[in-house]
């Protein structure tokens, strides 16, 4: 493109908006009353769609519970519709017994609407968009079919002459979603057709005017966010005398038959019409410019219903360039929540004002007012382009020599056509490449030299976004739901507890492993899953703040409480995390996971940790190094405290502590089927044959252990847990030097090792090999879990209790994401010094390797937080491949 500079400079012409005085005239038939009675409605043909299936809608009163009809209301909750695990379209369907006349449908929410066709066999098949007719709807100044948000009021309109027996509506539910289902709030359908004007206006309010805009932005504004006269309201009591009011003010002259006042804040209004001269804007206008078009008592606020319409109409069609409400009282606080809101009368709110124009016949276009005209000026030079669709231009311009003068346009969205930018003459060579840094942007104005100048330019479409799949993450779909089916575990700690519990006690009734990390700052530090991993809930926190379940037993005792399906328990600081340098107290935190859902307090066991003198280094790991392992058996806890030597055994019904020995270091511990209890001490096996203190009998002389025998004396580095199977063979994780879990009989014969031997190291990844494994559980399957508290990988292993590998679940990974796709290669992504390889066509990582894992003696990071983070991010150079650790954290 080439130009030349021009001495004169080219202005817009202002733009005057034509006045109109108010006019009436006759009302056509139109009404604000539903043609539905409830008898109308076919409780039957309530039904939902998802996942190519069809199915009812459970609720007591139906579709009456959404539906207002002429002798019912709904209720305050809505309805939610097409639940499911999968993304996607899912319907909902509301019939009647007969064909109704439905011109608009104000709905809360819901999604996209249709109706059935009179052609369509009834009640009409949801998965078929055929069978039903699409309505539209004015969003601002665009005919949309675009569905409405949750907060979102909607007023659909149908073909003029609509007659229909169904209702349908769809929600689009994309893959990050936090969750699937639809939602409707409520709807009120209306025989006639109406549109809503009030979004094209400019609204005014007596007070807050810098929220006025919320009450013409067809959304509910989350109910306390809506518009209203201040927090306490105003100075005096609201009344016909001192009213607040609200005002639209349209660019040019419609038509009105009445308002729609939702979430109406206020028991009384007056509606009136601005009939002042061309010359005066209604923000100026005299009371002698208003004509009252209609008082309304009786209105309700309808408090907490989702949809709450009050439906003012005019008897008579209005012309008028604004319309005025004056709040002449406040609002009834008929709701325990309402209670002191009114602030003795000084107060009023208001969520969404419709203004309703009649349609007839016409269509949704016809009734969208063309944007405000400005005055607009423009410099002299026209740089002309053109797109072949809309897009994102950037444009510079390039002396003769080819040296840059002006940066003219950068990331700028234009239209499809022909386009004008438009150059005042000016470089912008003199400008100061140190104004970020002092925060003074100056660019001095200086012409061009007369010559020849070319312009050059850029463009691109719109950049979407798409969501492909999620890498190191066992969890469907990878980020939290509503439903506590989302996401996978703990984003700080990896899993190092498991537990199966089966189906005759675990919540649901049906069997459920159980996973837990220690620590988690997000995600799920509980979770339980059926017995191919799929997640079915989880919790952030079990007995205080931070701990999860890392410890989990089951009790299989004669004498369980069976209102108990499992037992956690965690270490934790009494302190909390800022007083973390005072460290001297720490508290066991052990809790109840109920078969019926949710958690008992058991008993919070304080106790001195073995670095109470030396609190300047205290984090996770040290204060999970202070507990060894959770037992359970007729109502008894049986816990360990390495650090100090100590086992431990409770009461869980009285919640009092019973007895305590002294052991050397021990960590995991389990009951056999006879009562007797293994305690893993420093690298041995011991069995206690434990008799149960009398009530009330001495903690500090309690013995009830009696002497130990020792079931494995060899064999064992460094054993972390234990799990027996119903054959009664006794199954340890070991970490040390193995890295396995070994496999003794009853009597303490070593019979094999489940996965290679081997301390964790960097290299090629072997799912045959653990890293740390820690707690184990066996299903009823007869498979082991094993939790590998580990962070390359973080990951829960399943097998055979002969040895075989049969799955895995990974991650997740810290804190939402990270990680670095290779650029040179996209089936490569790096994350916390691990190689992953993706299959972009199936939506599947698979771990590789793990290329950083220092080793003693190998090159470490840096310290500091985010410095010693593991390198992740690649760099080229000559043919090779550098890693280093920058913008990790």
């Amino acid at each position: 493109m080439k130009t030349s500079i021009r001495n004169c400079f080219q202005l817009a012409q202002a733009l005057s908006v034509a006045l109109f005085c108010l006019s009436l005239q006759s009302a056509s038939s139109a009404s604000f009353s539903t043609p539905l009675a409830s008898e109308d409605v076919d409780s039957a043909a309530f039904g939902q769609w998802s996942d190519g299936v069809e199915k009812s809608v459970a609720l007591k009163k139906g579709p009456l519970h959404v539906l207002w009809t002429r002798n019912s209301e709904p209720e305050w909750d809505g309805v939610k519709f097409g639940e499911s695990k999968t993304p996607g379209v899912r319907h909902m369907r509301i019939g009647f017994k007969d064909a109704q006349p439905v011109g608009t449908v104000l709905a809360r929410a819901g999604g996209q609407l249709s109706v059935l066709k009179a052609t369509a066999n009834y009640p009409g098949d949801l998965g078929n968009d055929a069978d039903w007719i699409p309505a539209e709807r004015l969003k601002g100044r665009t005919v949309s079919r675009e569905e409405p948000g949750r907060e979102d009021f909607a007023l659909w309109v149908l073909p003029p002459g609509t007659s229909t027996r169904a209702l349908r509506f769809t929600h689009n539910a994309e893959a990050a979603d936090k969750s699937y289902e639809g939602w409707l709030g409520g709807i009120f359908i209306l025989a006639d057709r109406f549109a809503n004007l009030a979004p094209q206006a400019t609204a005014v309010a007596s007070a807050r005017n810098e929220a006025a805009d919320k009450v013409n932005n067809e959304s509910n504004d989350g109910t306390w966010q809506a518009w209203d006269n201040g927090k306490n309201g105003g100075t005096e009591m609201v009344s016909a005398e001192r009213p607040e009011w609200v005002l639209l003010i349209w660019p040019r002259e419609v038509k009105l038959i009445g308002l729609n006042a939702l979430w109406a804040g206020f028991g009384a209004c007056e509606a009136e019409a601005f009939s002042g001269p061309a010359d005066r804007h209604p923000r100026e206008a005299a009371d002698s410019d208003w004509k009252s078009i209609g008082s309304f008592t009786s209105l309700k606020n309808q408090y907490p219903r989702s949809l709450g319409p009050n439906w003012l109409g005019f008897n008579q069609v209005v012309a008028t360039r604004a319309i005025r409400v004056k709040l002449t009282s406040v609002s009834t606080e008929s709701h325990g929540h309402l209670k002191s809101n009114t602030r003795n009368g000084k107060r009023v709110w208001l969520g969404e004002l419709m203004a309703l124009t009649p349609l007839d016949n016409a269509n949704l276009a016809s009734v969208v007012l063309p944007a405000p005209a400005l005055e607009q000026s423009h410099p002299p030079i026209a740089v002309r382009f053109t797109l072949p669709e809309p897009g994102f231009v950037t444009l510079v311009i390039d002396n003769e020599n080819g040296q840059r003068v002006r940066n003219l346009v950068s990331e700028t969205a234009f239209p499809a056509g022909e386009n004008t930018a438009w150059w005042d003459g000016l470089d912008d060579l003199q400008r100061d490449p140190e104004s970020a840094r002092h925060g003074i942007f100056r660019i001095p104005e200086r012409f061009v030299e007369p010559g020849r100048y070319r312009v050059r330019g850029l463009w691109r479409k719109q950049i979407d976004l798409r969501y492909e799949f999620s890498i190191y993450n066992a969890g469907s779909p990878a980020w939290e739901t509503a439903d506590s089916t989302g996401a996978w575990l703990a984003n700080h700690t990896p899993p190092c507890g498991t537990l199966f519990v089966p189906e005759d006690r675990a919540p649901g009734g049906k069997p459920l492993v159980y996973l837990g990390s220690f620590v988690s700052e997000g995600g799920h530090g509980l979770a339980w899953v059926d017995l191919d991993g799929r997640k079915q809930g989880g919790v952030g926190w079990v007995g205080g703040t931070w701990t999860g379940g890392p410890f989990l037993a089951r009790d299989d005792g004669p004498q369980r409480d069976t209102n108990a399906a499992l037992y956690v328990a965690a270490p934790w600081s009494i302190e909390t995390y800022a007083d973390r340098s005072k460290n001297k107290r720490g508290e066991i935190r052990l809790t109840a996971v109920l078969s019926r859902g949710g958690t008992k307090p058991v008993l919070k066991h304080i106790f001195i940790p073995s670095f109470a003198e030396n609190t300047n280094q205290t984090g996770d790991k040290d204060w999970f190094g202070e507990f060894g392992g959770l037992a359970a058996r007729n109502g008894v806890l049986a816990f360990t405290l390495p650090k100090v030597n100590q086992l431990l055994l409770v009461d869980s019904r009285r919640t009092n502590l019973i007895a305590r020995a002294d052991v050397k270091n021990p960590r995991g511990l389990a009951f056999d089927d006879k009562g007797r209890l293994l305690v893993l001490s420093e690298n041995r096996l011991l069995r206690f044959p434990v008799t149960m203190p009398k009530e009330n009998a001495d903690v500090a002389s309690a013995s009830p252990l009696g002497a130990p025998e020792v079931l494995v004396n060899t064999g064992l580095d460094s054993p972390r847990a234990i799990v027996l199977s119903q054959s009664g063979q006794i199954f340890v994780s070991d970490q040390g030097q193995s890295h396995q879990v070994k496999v003794f009989s009853a009597a303490g014969k070593f019979l094999r090792a489940i996965g290679k031997p081997g301390v964790p190291k960097a290299g090629v990844y072997d799912p045959l090999h653990m890293n740390h494994p820690d707690g184990l559980t066996i299903d009823s399957q007869g498979r082991l879990w094993v939790a590998e508290n580990d962070y390359q990988p973080k990951r829960v292993s399943v097998w055979t209790v002969e040895g075989e590998f049969v799955s895995a679940f990974y991650g997740p990974s810290e804190y939402g994401g990270g990680g670095r796709l290779d650029p040179e290669d996209k089936t490569k992504f790096y994350f916390h010094g691990m190689e992953f390889r993706l299959d972009w066509e199936k939506g599947a990582d698979q771990l590789a390797r793990v290329f950083y894992r220092p080793s003693p003696g190998d090159l470490g990071s840096p310290d500091g937080y985010g410095a010693s983070a593991p390198p992740e991010m690649p760099h080229y150079r000559n043919g090779r491949r550098y890693f280093s650790n920058d913008h990790n954290n």
